[in-house]
């Protein structure tokens, strides 16, 4: 490989890096910075609606945007966004500006991450994309789904939350310096020639009137019990709208903000359509871990993050031996993508037989086969859905499939948090059935347990009191438990589902003529 492979690699990994230490940088430590900001917690959603809206628009808008700048410019202007947005979150302005900042970051990060894959596509060499992407997923897919969550974790139990944005900015510093010192032929063409793509308004405004609703309706849904409220439907109705309006206007304008043209090329969709799975996979379970670690178990931001960081490094390991199959053996990127689907299945499967008496002993084995899952599942669909675009089309395939990876994210973690809740309602009342007064294995446990805390200088009227109160809360701590099991089984019917349309189109690609 030629050295300056290494070296473009090397500085969008740290600049993909910085994008992710910023945009997951309130999930552990919002309880901290909502008591510092004294926000409530809509006020608090509203700073990740800004975010997220915010980044998802500017994935359907870079393409154009990146077609009128030059790539190495716009990323080092990022960067130093990123940079100045991220020192000013630590100073606690007044939430306008907080919403404000956020919506930078939120922009920023997005045009970010797609003009670094891009670049990387299409300015190395084909047969070492398989190294240099795996190097690149470290960054955008493996840190802010596993190592920067377990560091977030120790921040917020050792410092404060403001180490969190201050961490970025040395990396960024890092990841601009590197570019500075980059040769002339691998900075992204200087001298190369742009085709300039003309702006179009009503695009400009579709984009966003599409991604902020959604993101509310993603973000606040279930706070609002879903179609119960009267605000939801209608956002729904008005960011679907508003996307398909997005892609009608885009087929119909003769220069396309975004070329739907990649779609015609049958490996790019193939790719598309299971990095929505994979996606919901990986933040899916993510988000269950998490939770069920430490609203069930217990255990603390530290030790749920720890064995995040311990799946990153199962993660890391399968990057690199998918990458070394592909590359240097020749194998097809399609060949791992069975075994991430049959591993993942069985990670799922086995933390859903958790229970009270489980810890962390008990979950690592299937959290570090969820690690090697997703190390067999993300390279090789980068590789399916992007390898074969033609240069001119890169940066609108790039961007079309980040947006797919995030949305599936973001969609699973919506409705499995709307499953926790159902089903633990659910559950906690089939539960409450079975406890009845006449139970006599239950009045002697509460017999007990109120004489222990007579035991204790309790009266009796209170002693009974706090039984009952212990019970409830048995009860209800049960129910979580059993809602979990049920979030992560539903994560094994969705990839049972998905295995049979991988093994359909393996048979097509071999029956089938190319579309290209």
């Amino acid at each position: 490989m030629k050295a300056r492979g290494w070296e473009l690699s090397l500085a969008l990994l740290l600049a993909v890096l910085v994008d992710a230490l910023l945009g997951s940088a309130l999930n552990m430590g919002r309880l901290d910075f909502m008591g510092d900001i004294q926000a409530s917690l809509d006020e608090f959603n509203m700073l990740e609606i800004c975010y997220l809206g915010a980044r998802l628009s500017c994935f359907l808008l870079a393409p154009w945007l990146l077609s009128n700048v030059r790539p190495l410019v716009c990323l080092k202007f990022t960067l130093l966004l990123l940079i100045l947005t991220a020192m000013l979150m630590t100073l606690q302005p007044a939430l306008s500006w907080l919403y404000l900042l956020r919506l930078i970051q939120g922009a920023a990060g997005g045009l970010l991450l797609v003009n670094a894959q891009s670049m990387l596509f299409r300015h190395c060499l084909r047969q070492h994309q398989p190294s240099l992407q795996a190097i690149f997923a470290c960054g955008a897919v493996v840190a802010p789904a596993t190592f920067i969550g377990g560091g977030q974790g120790w921040v917020i139990d050792s410092l404060s939350w403001h180490w969190l944005f201050i961490a970025a900015v040395p990396l960024a510093l890092m990841a601009l310096l590197t570019l500075e010192l980059l040769p002339t032929t691998a900075n992204g063409g200087r001298k190369a020639r742009r085709r300039h793509t003309p702006g179009d308004f009503p695009s400009l405004l579709l984009a966003p009137l599409a991604m902020f609703p959604l993101m509310y309706v993603l973000q606040q849904g279930n706070r609002w019990n879903w179609f119960d409220s009267a605000h939801i439907g209608p956002l729904l109705l008005l960011g679907s709208l508003s996307l398909l309006g997005f892609f009608v206007r885009q087929r119909r304008l003769v220069t396309p903000m975004l070329s739907l043209s990649v779609f015609q090329y049958r490996d790019f969709s193939f790719g598309l359509g299971v990095s929505l799975i994979a996606g919901a996979a990986l933040f899916g379970s993510a988000s269950l871990i998490s939770g069920f670690s430490i609203g069930v178990l217990g255990l603390t931001a530290t030790e749920a993050g720890g064995m995040l960081v311990q799946s990153g490094f199962a993660f890391l390991f399968t990057l690199g031996v998918a990458a070394f199959v592909i590359q240097a053996r020749g194998a097809s990127p399609i060949s791992t993508i069975p075994f991430g689907l049959l591993g993942f299945m069985l990670a799922m499967w086995l933390l859903a037989n958790s229970g009270p008496q489980s810890g962390i002993a008990d979950m690592l084995p299937a959290v570090l086969l969820r690690g090697f899952a997703m190390g067999c599942l993300f390279l090789s669909l980068t590789l399916i859905a992007l390898s074969s675009l033609p240069k001119a089309r890169m940066t609108q395939g790039v961007a079309l499939f980040n947006c797919s990876r995030q949305l599936g994210g973001l969609v699973a973690i919506a409705v499995l948090n709307r499953l926790l809740e159902v089903k633990t309602k659910a559950s906690a009342t089939a539960l409450s059935a079975h406890v009845t007064s006449g139970s006599a294995p239950l009045a002697k446990q509460q017999l007990a347990a109120m004489g222990q805390l007579t035991a204790e200088g309790m009266e009796g009227i209170y002693a009974q009191q706090l039984t009952q109160v212990q019970l409830a809360g048995t009860l209800w701590h049960q129910a979580k438990i059993i809602a979990f099991n049920q979030g992560f089984t539903a994560l094994v019917i969705m990839f049972l589902c998905a295995l049979p349309l991988v093994v359909l189109f393996k048979l097509g690609l071999k029956r089938s003529p190319s579309l290209r």
